[in-house]
């Protein structure tokens, strides 16, 4: 479902990368992607989903990389004149 905020709104779109464990397989790091419109510096939103996230499920957590956009972008689209596959 899209989202729009006013000008005056100080939410960002923020995506973060959350890597964990589980006891199953410790040697084992899973990642998992999460994003959604939230305010900087404290993101509430993703403190709320790591807290409901990490109760819910037997999960450790690794870290958090964290990436934010202050502005959002006009909707055009770059295309490139070519492409190439690595195998």
């Amino acid at each position: 479902m899209a989202r729009h905020f006013r000008s005056e709104d100080q939410r960002r779109l923020t995506t973060a990368e959350i890597l964990y464990q589980t006891p199953g397989r410790p040697h084992l790091i899973q990642s998992f992607v999460w994003q959604d419109y939230d305010s900087a510096p404290d993101y509430p939103e993703l403190t709320r989903f790591l807290r409901f996230w990490s109760g819910q499920f037997d999960v450790t957590l690794h870290s958090v990389s964290l990436a934010s956009q202050e502005k959002p972008m006009p909707p055009d689209a770059n295309y490139m004149g070519y492409s190439f596959g690595v195998h």
